[in-house]
C-alpha cells in the first residue's frame, strides 16, 4: 500500500462522506447552529474512518468504524436515538450491498474487507445512485415540485458515470492510473452537478414561495382597504346619528312607510361596499376570494358564491391560498374565450370535512396530453406547477380531486379531511 494509493482513498473518502451527508439530508433537518462543531464531527469521523480502514485493514475493524462514522453523522441532527440507529443501520445496508455486489463481480468477499481502488469508487457511485434515487423518490411525494422526470434526470447523472467506469473496466484499460483520474473527474463532476441542481432547487422553490406570499400580500392589502372603507362609512354614519333618528322619527310620526324604507336602504346602500363580494366570517377565505372576484370583474366576468364554513376553519392559510388561487386562476382563464363568461363556486364544511366545487364555462376546447390537462397560457411551467400543487395539498389532507367537463362548462370537486393534517 503507497503513497498513491492513501492519497485516492482519502479523496474518494470524502465522496463517500459527502453520500452519507446527502443521506442524512433526507431523514432529518438540519437546524443545528454550531457549525464548528459539527465539522470538528465529521473531520474527527473522516479521520478515524480512514485511518482505521488504511492501517488495520481487519473486515470486522472497518464494518465498526464505518458504522460508528454513520452514527456519529447522525447526531448532528435533532432526532430521537433510535431514528438515528435505524437510518444508520439503513445506510449501512446499503453499503454493504454495493460493496458486496461489485466484489461478486470480481471474485470472493468478506464484509468490510479492502476492495481495490476501482472497485471502491465503484461501490460508492452505486451508493450514490441509491440516495438520488431515495432521495427524489421521497420529494416525489412530500415536496411541491417533485415529478418523476427529476427523478430519472437526478439518477441518470451517477447512472452514466458509472457505465462510463464501467465501461473503462470492462475494456481492459492497461493503465489504472487513467481510470482512476477519469473517475474522480467524474466524482467531482457529480459533485458539481448536485450542487448546482440544490442551489438552483431552493432558489426556484423561494421564488415560488415568495409570489404565493406576494399574492396573499396583496389580497389582504384589499381586505384592508374595504376593512378601511366600511369603517370610515361606518364613523360617518355615527356622527350623523342624531340627524338620521330625527329623520326617521318625522317620517314614522307622519305614517310615511314608503319613506322610512327609502330612508333604510339609503343607509345600507352607504354602508355596503360595493367592493365586498364574499362575507363569509373567515378572513382568509374573504381575502382571497374578494381579491380573485374583483379581478374576474374587472374581465367581464360573473362571479356566483355560496359559502357555507365557520370562523374558525382549521385549514393552514399557504395551502388554503394555493388551492383556491390555482383554482379561480384557472377558472378566469378557461372563461375569457368562452361566449357567456361566468364562474361559480361554492364551498361547504361538514364535520371537519371541506368541500369546494368550481364550474366555469369555456370555449369547449380542453387539451389533453398523457392523460393530463394542457394549458393555453404562456407561462405552462407554471400553470403545471399550479395543477401539480393543488393535487398536493389534497394529499396532503388525505383528500379527493375530480376534473370533469362537459359543452357547458368545466368543473373541479375537491374533497379535504381537515382533521387528518397534523400542522
Amino acid at each position: 500500500m503507497g503513497i498513491k494509493y492513501v492519497s485516492e482513498y482519502l479523496i474518494l473518502n470524502i465522496f463517500f462522506f459527502y453520500i452519507i451527508i446527502r443521506f442524512m439530508a433526507i431523514f432529518f433537518v438540519d437546524d443545528r447552529e454550531e457549525k464548528k462543531i459539527k465539522m470538528l464531527i465529521l473531520i474527527f469521523s473522516y479521520l478515524i474512518n480512514s485511518i482505521c480502514y488504511l492501517l488495520l485493514n481487519n473486515p470486522i475493524v472497518n464494518m465498526i468504524t464505518s458504522i460508528i462514522a454513520i452514527f456519529l453523522i447522525s447526531c448532528l441532527y435533532k432526532s430521537s436515538w433510535l431514528k438515528r440507529a435505524i437510518v444508520t443501520f439503513m445506510i449501512y445496508c446499503i453499503c454493504s450491498i454495493s460493496d458486496i455486489f461489485v466484489a461478486t463481480i470480481i471474485g470472493q468477499y468478506t464484509l468490510g474487507e479492502r476492495l481495490g481502488i476501482v472497485n471502491n469508487i465503484t461501490s460508492y457511485f452505486m451508493i450514490f445512485i441509491f440516495e438520488v434515487v431515495i432521495e427524489k423518490y421521497i420529494q416525489l411525494k412530500y415536496d411541491y415540485f417533485g415529478s418523476y422526470s427529476t427523478v430519472i434526470i437526478a439518477a441518470g447523472v451517477p447512472i452514466s458515470s458509472l457505465l462510463i467506469i464501467c465501461v473503462l473496466v470492462v475494456n481492459r484499460i492497461d493503465n489504472e492510473a487513467v481510470i482512476v483520474i477519469v473517475s474522480m473527474g467524474l466524482i467531482f463532476v457529480n459533485m458539481l452537478v448536485f450542487k448546482l441542481y440544490d442551489i438552483l432547487f431552493s432558489t426556484y422553490e423561494q421564488k415560488y414561495k415568495n409570489d404565493v406570499l406576494e399574492r396573499e400580500i396583496n389580497e389582504y392589502r384589499e381586505q384592508l382597504v374595504l376593512i378601511k372603507k366600511s369603517q370610515t362609512k361606518i364613523n360617518a354614519l355615527k356622527h350623523d346619528f342624531k340627524h338620521h333618528i330625527l329623520a326617521l322619527t318625522k317620517l314614522s310620526s307622519t305614517r310615511d312607510y314608503n319613506g322610512i324604507i327609502e330612508y333604510l336602504n339609503n343607509i345600507k346602500t352607504f354602508i355596503q361596499d360595493e367592493k365586498t363580494y364574499v362575507d363569509s366570517g373567515n378572513n382568509d377565505i374573504d381575502s382571497i376570494l374578494n381579491y380573485f372576484i374583483q379581478n374576474a370583474k374587472n374581465k367581464n366576468i360573473e362571479v356566483l358564491v355560496n359559502i357555507k364554513i365557520g370562523k374558525e376553519m382549521k385549514i393552514n392559510f399557504f395551502d388554503l391560498n394555493i388551492i383556491l388561487g390555482n383554482l379561480m386562476d384557472n377558472a378566469i382563464e378557461g372563461t375569457l374565450n368562452a361566449e357567456k363568461k361566468i364562474i361559480m363556486l361554492s364551498m361547504e364544511l361538514d364535520r371537519k370535512v371541506l368541500y369546494i366545487n368550481i364550474k366555469n364555462s369555456y370555449d369547449q376546447v380542453v387539451r389533453i396530453k398523457d392523460n393530463n390537462l394542457m394549458t393555453r397560457k404562456s407561462d405552462k411551467i407554471s400553470h403545471g406547477i399550479g395543477l401539480e400543487n393543488i393535487r398536493f395539498i389534497v394529499n396532503k389532507y388525505s383528500g379527493q380531486l375530480d376534473i370533469n367537463y362537459d359543452e357547458n362548462f368545466f368543473e373541479v370537486d375537491i374533497l379535504l379531511y381537515l382533521n387528518m393534517n397534523n400542522e
